[in-house]
């Protein structure tokens, strides 16, 4: 089991949060050849092929965002996000943190089941496991999390500005 020694943690998932999702819930901004492309990739081989990331995934004002928050809150990043549960999606993902000088996320949430439900159980788990009481989770769904624990992104915007300031003073009131 993982142990987190960071007293801050952003619960993070990826889609509708680092980039817009568009009303299918497919990447606003990249065309679905291009995602269907990668995922059969990741079908034939899920632990050998290299991470990919097609155009418009992790737009640069979502990732700006995102870095806003960890370095205005010295937050460490825990994945919540289905971009957990291959190894080529955690690649990418930790590829477009070091690509945008954001630090490695430290750990993942455990995998409890689908939907919102399941990943506020997750999240709730991994904090209570890793006695981490200071956080906040970044999704695009709502989640049954105390109000003090989530900013909710908009799907079609992903993190904003305004989310970002959200996410910082929840973290430093908290």
């Amino acid at each position: 089991m993982e142990v987190v020694t960071h007293s801050t943690v952003i619960f993070l998932d990826v889609d509708g949060v680092l980039h817009p999702l568009g009303p299918n819930h497919l990447p606003l901004h990249s065309t679905l050849s291009d995602l269907t492309s990668r995922a059969d990739e990741e079908l034939a081989s899920p632990d050998t092929d290299p991470a990919r990331v097609c155009d418009g995934e992790f737009t640069p004002e979502c990732m700006s965002n995102l870095k806003k928050i960890v370095a205005d809150t010295g937050a460490s990043i825990v994945l919540s996000s289905t971009w957990r549960e291959t190894h080529p999606s955690r690649l990418a993902v930790l590829q477009q943190l070091a690509e945008y000088d954001i630090p490695p996320f430290v750990g993942c949430t455990p995998i409890h089941g689908s939907g919102s439900y399941a990943r506020a159980s997750e999240i709730t788990a991994y904090a209570r496991e890793n006695n981490i009481s200071k956080y906040i989770a970044l999704d695009d769904q709502d989640m049954d999390l105390p109000p003090a624990n989530f900013v909710r992104t908009d799907m079609g915007s992903g993190l904003t500005a305004s989310d970002a300031k959200q996410a910082i003073k929840k973290l430093l009131n908290s």
